[in-house]
């Protein structure tokens, strides 16, 4: 929390406007409020702290707009914090929605509480605020969201001007329309008929144009109100309209519209007009906040999504249940209304695997690869994004997914939506979600088909390496170069330079994993090519490629059974994938011999080395009993030895 505020008090714009965080004795109570609210939603010092801090603002003649800004770039200081400092994703993903509460309620007590302080004290921006208590602003909230706040703040300032009715358009995302958000006030079904079905483009409407361009609000009269296009103008008694940007220096979110009847006056009075474009200048803060925290959230749903496909592999699961995970993980990634994994039956047809959602039509059960998106994915290999008008003239957007496994096709993931299209971070999360979904596949289908216990056991292995090594050192690699980015920011350039060192150790580290992982999916046929060059494959595959030294011996003429080769095999794959995970070794030398009927094989290492007893005494050493029991299938006698410091030495022998 003491790294957060620091992080908070080193934006300028927050010292400048704030007298909360200017002092230290604030400071300190605001992380009181804070924890109560964490705790046991205490509510009652936020309310006395929000008062005062309310109260001594309007005295001091600071706009309600200042506190607003002070505690939404706290939210954003925090959330900042949170995603760039938190080492255990699980934990970020479970704080950011309480971070954002605690922020959300912070925000709407105190707005309320201003408004309480400015009526008694006569000050000019609040002596317009009488009509407030008519309908305050709920003190407590019970999973309170920023869209929640922003109206109840639209409810309040609408009764504080003397408007009968408000409307709320917000900005589509990556769009350049404005769509109808929230409406308040005594409105008919015409009424509502007439804000609800019109979306605005900012291309269009020249006096929207105008409004962002001024950034100031723009009021019209009833005559007036024929030449700006809003349907809502033709249905409505009004006498004056309130039109006001919610924009920030970054980029337009939408806009309001306040309504005076005939009941209400001629027209907003100055005050009216300045109190709503402070108030809006703060919803637009807010609306960045809950954007730039949207964005982040979707990523860490991104990796939990992943997560959920490497708990499949993890698990034995039939090909259904997977299939059925694979899509509904695809529905929530991409917001989507249906999705398909259709497999590939021979080089014509893809058959319909499973389906998850509706779109109001029937799906096909064989699509033929020549003439569908769908089989065009599957031939180019790469995703497919279409538009495709149907029946009706409505639009359905589709994205289909190739998978593929050692550069063959198996099938297609495809997801599909009304009304609006794909973005390019639909794509890019597909794209990764459909190679971790095609290791889920391919695994189903080798346990529902019955292959042979052990094929099953190495991917589980496999699975659980990518979890654990390659999906970690991915999430290290984006924190790496998010700090990196972060003292590029301030000038910290050597911090800079150790985050980059880091960032490079953990990719180079990533990218061994990963070899190690392609050779485990593709291992070489010992029946057709022998020990001796299985080994020898490995060696050059995955070790020399890493910059370990390697030394192979082995006699020319080995006369071994071939069971016997595939434990020895897999005795030497477990031991060098132990290696490389942990024994920082830069040398590596094995040797088979064979005297008679007496094989031995020899693995040693010039890596750190380890007390073996501890190992496996308090951790079991899973790599070690792995080999032990491969060891005990062919009657062989493993044994291991290692100090500290001197490396590593694995002997086996074996009569055959």
């Amino acid at each position: 929390m003491e790294d957060w505020i620091s992080l908070y008090l080193s934006r300028n714009e927050i010292l400048d406007q704030s007298a909360l965080f200017a002092r230290p004795e604030w400071i300190n109570r605001l992380l009181t409020v804070i924890e109560k609210l964490l705790k046991n939603n205490d509510m009652l010092p936020a309310q006395i702290l929000m008062d005062e801090f309310a109260f001594e603002q309007v005295l001091t003649g600071k706009p309600v707009e200042a506190g607003l800004d002070a505690i939404f770039l706290g939210k954003q200081a925090l959330l900042k914090y949170i995603l760039n400092e938190a080492k255990d994703e699980m934990a970020v993903f479970a704080s950011l929605p309480t971070a954002d509460m605690v922020f959300n309620r912070l925000a709407t007590v105190y707005f309320q509480s201003f408004l309480e302080q400015a009526q008694k004290q006569s000050v000019r921006t609040g002596g317009l605020l009488s009509a407030a208590e008519a309908n305050p602003v709920p003190t407590t909230y019970a999973g309170l969201e920023v869209h929640s706040v922003l109206k109840d703040m639209v409810l309040t300032l609408m009764n504080s001007i003397q408007a009968s009715q408000a409307f709320v358009y917000l900005k589509g995302k990556n769009e350049d329309n404005f769509y109808p958000f929230f409406s308040l006030g005594p409105l008919t079904v015409m009424d509502k008929q007439a804000f609800n079905t019109q979306l605005v483009n900012i291309d269009d409407a020249k006096w929207l144009g105008s409004l962002f361009i001024e950034q100031e609000p723009l009021q019209i009269s009833a005559q007036e109100a024929v030449q700006v296009p809003l349907n809502l103008f033709h249905t409505l008694e009004i006498t004056s309209a309130l039109l006001l940007p919610i924009s920030t220096q970054n980029q337009h979110l939408g806009f309001m519209v306040f309504i005076k009847g005939k009941e209400d006056g001629e027209k907003f009075l100055s005050d009216q007009v300045q109190l709503a474009h402070t108030i809006s200048h703060s919803m637009a803060l807010a609306l960045e906040n809950e954007l730039l925290y949207e964005e982040k959230k979707k990523r860490l749903a991104e990796t939990d999504g992943l997560r959920q496909i490497t708990f499949a592999l993890l698990q034995k699961l039939n090909l259904e249940e997977v299939l059925e995970i694979v899509c509904k993980e695809a529905l929530r990634l991409t917001a989507a209304q249906a999705s398909s994994v259709y497999l590939l039956h021979d080089e014509n047809w893809l058959h319909l695997a499973h389906h998850e959602g509706e779109l109001g039509g029937p799906s096909q059960k064989w699509l033929a690869v020549e003439g569908s998106q769908q089989g065009f994915a599957a031939r180019q290999k790469k995703p497919v994004v279409e538009n495709i008008t149907s029946s009706g003239n409505t639009e359905t957007f589709l994205l289909a997914v190739p998978l593929h496994i050692n550069n063959e096709t198996m099938g297609i993931l495809d997801v599909v939506k009304k009304h609006y299209s794909f973005s390019n971070d639909d794509v890019r999360i597909i794209k990764l979600f459909a190679a971790q979904a095609t290791i889920a596949i391919e695994n189903a289908r080798l346990y529902q088909q019955g292959e042979q216990l052990a094929v099953w056991q190495e991917r589980q292995r496999l699975a659980r390496n990518l979890h654990d090594s390659v999906n970690q050192a991915v999430f290290g690699i984006t924190l790496y170069a998010k700090a990196a980015l972060r003292h590029l920011d301030t000038g910290k350039y050597d911090k800079l330079k150790q985050n980059l060192l880091d960032l490079t150790d953990t990719a180079k580290e990533s990218l061994a994993e990963m070899r190690m992982l392609v050779h485990e999916l593709n291992p070489p046929m010992i029946e057709q090519r022998g020990l001796k060059a299985a080994i020898e494959s490995r060696l050059k595959t995955v070790e020399e490629r890493v910059g370990v030294r390697c030394h192979f011996q082995a006699d020319d003429h080995l006369e071994i059974p071939l069971y016997v080769e595939e434990e020895l095999y897999r005795i030497v794959q477990e031991a060098l994938n132990n290696i490389l995970k942990h024994s920082n070794a830069k040398e590596i030398t094995i040797s088979i011999h064979q005297r008679d009927r007496k094989v031995t094989l020899s693995i040693q290492d010039n890596g750190v080395g380890f007390d073996v007893e501890r190992k496996m005494k308090i951790e079991g050493y899973v790599g070690l009993k792995s080999m032990q029991e491969r060891a005990a299938n062919i009657d062989a006698v493993l044994t291991m030895t290692s100090q500290l410091g001197c490396g590593t030495t694995i002997s086996v022998e074996v009569e055959i």
